[in-house]
């Protein structure tokens, strides 16, 4: 889980903001009397620009709140920029809005920055400034700690009831550790503090689970940020939080073995909590409606009227409500799509030729759980979750897991070549006629790669699940065996 937003996703966000969000850039936040002080001094290397900046995010809009020349000595260049920002957040400084790097700014006297002036995202460095150092150093221990509760908890669940009393102590120790972190920080750097509670999940366990919740991802939608106060008017200027929100939206819409309504009722839960109309509500419901419409979700409408009714005379309006409009028009038809082949549906049988010109039929893998596999050979993202896939068949194929993959080829050799080059050594078929294939007008295949998971009386219990939900989905189904 991000802590704070990589180079690249700074220049992601700005980018696609900009392309898909009309984004502007407002100049002057404020009269000179609000907000805190602040002051960054730089001497920097190959910096042929001739100004510094430093923005923060707002709603569309990118706000410039202050600006300095940078002075040419040289081989070196040197800026002083002053000004004020509303509170201590997070900003951001550079030459232009595709060259900058994240920083704390406020209640510190004077921040330094050091580095390559032409590539301040990877070679920028700041200095003299101890809570942008604890940031770094405390993240990677917060990760550390993060990394080994999730990989407890994930053995946690597998084991289900049968999990030893040293296990389950375990993960307790690693949690405390992460929430000891968090709670030490509230007095010596709360600004860090808020940052790294977003990231706080009590451990699952199915044997002591007082809430009764029927899943991990259950568990995960109703105990997600409950160690973060997100009234806290500091969230307005900590733009990570949005970026998490969206991640947290990923899992809910993702994973297809969630009920949508689940997946919105938790979300709202989060949404709620911030003051409707603040900066945080404007920037967490704008990346909530740009991953809805990359997914073709027709929640984005529900989210979309939310943020213009919270933002009144937005300019942006139409458009939004036009790719509402749009999108309630595709949910029509993944309404279809879902009554066909919603969860707990049994679909229909595939019948398709073997590499070795031979027949596989899906209904001679009943009483396996069977993930159905639509890929193809040029399908890079298909290509990119094989190694995933490969690694969970072989670590349940013993237990009863079974894939049938189903291309979408055209040309044999490179249906072929492609199994070989990935190491899929499960069960495959393809009638190597493209788009045009019959199991994928059967399923109303539409993109790839696209799955569905059936348990063993053939029933669907999941779609479209990669990565980390389908690793987590296999563990519930086979906790205990």
């Amino acid at each position: 889980m991000k802590l704070t937003y990589s180079p690249k996703t700074v220049a992601t966000i700005l980018c696609l903001l900009g392309t898909l969000m009309f984004l502007g850039c407002e100049g002057g936040a404020s009269s000179k009397e609000d907000g805190v002080p602040f002051k960054v001094t730089g001497t920097l290397t190959q910096c042929p620009a001739d100004s510094m900046f430093v923005y923060m995010l707002d709603g569309y809009n990118v706000r410039r709140l202050s600006s300095a020349p940078i002075t040419q000595n040289g081989g070196q260049s040197t800026f002083s920029l002053e000004g004020r920002v509303p509170m201590q957040g997070f900003y951001w400084i550079g030459t232009s809005q595709t060259n900058l790097l994240s920083l704390i700014l406020g209640e510190e006297m004077e921040v330094e920055l050091s580095g390559n002036c032409g590539n301040l995202p990877q070679l920028g460095r700041v200095e003299n400034s101890p809570v942008n150092q604890n940031l770094k150093e405390l993240g990677s221990r917060f990760n550390k700690l993060q990394q080994q509760v999730n990989t407890l908890s994930q053995q946690l669940t597998m084991m289900g009831g049968s999990a030893p009393a040293e296990l389950k102590s375990q993960v307790q120790q690693a949690f405390q550790q992460q929430v000891q972190l968090v709670d030490s920080l509230k007095q010596t750097a709360p600004i860090l503090a808020k940052v790294f509670s977003l990231n706080i999940l009590p451990p699952f366990d199915p044997a002591n689970n007082p809430k009764g919740y029927s899943s991990q991802m259950e568990h995960f939608a109703g105990e997600y940020y409950k160690y973060a106060d997100l009234e806290d008017p500091q969230y307005n200027y900590i733009p990570v939080l949005a970026d998490n929100v969206m991640g947290f939206t990923q899992n809910l819409f993702m994973t297809g073995s969630f009920p949508k309504e689940k997946a919105t009722a938790a979300l709202d839960s989060v949404v709620n909590r911030l003051p409707s109309g603040s900066i945080a509500h404007r920037n967490v419901l704008l990346r909530i409606m740009y991953l809805l419409e990359q997914i073709r979700s027709g929640s984005y409408g529900y989210y979309a009227n939310q943020y213009l009714a919270a933002n009144p005379g937005d300019p942006n309006a139409g458009r939004i409500q036009q790719v509402a409009q749009q999108l309630k028009q595709l949910a029509a038809k993944e309404a279809e799509k879902d009554r066909l082949f919603g969860i707990g549906k049994v679909p229909p049988d595939i019948s398709l030729p073997t590499p070795d010109g031979g027949k596989v039929n899906l209904s001679d893998l009943r009483g396996k759980v069977v993930l159905v596999d639509f890929w193809a050979s040029w399908c890079r993202p298909c290509r990119q979750e094989n190694p995933n896939v490969v690694r969970v068949y072989n670590q349940y194929k013993a237990k009863g897991f079974e894939i049938l993959g189903v291309s979408l080829d055209e040309k044999r050799g490179d249906w072929l070549r492609a199994i070989e080059a990935d190491r899929l050594t499960w069960f495959h078929g393809s009638d190597l006629r493209g788009w045009r294939s019959a199991a994928a007008q059967k399923y109303l295949v539409s993109s790839i790669p696209q799955t569905f998971l059936l348990d063993r009386e053939g029933r669907i219990l999941g779609k479209n699940l990669r990565g980390a939900a389908l690793e987590q989905k296999l563990a519930e189904v086979f906790a205990g065996s």
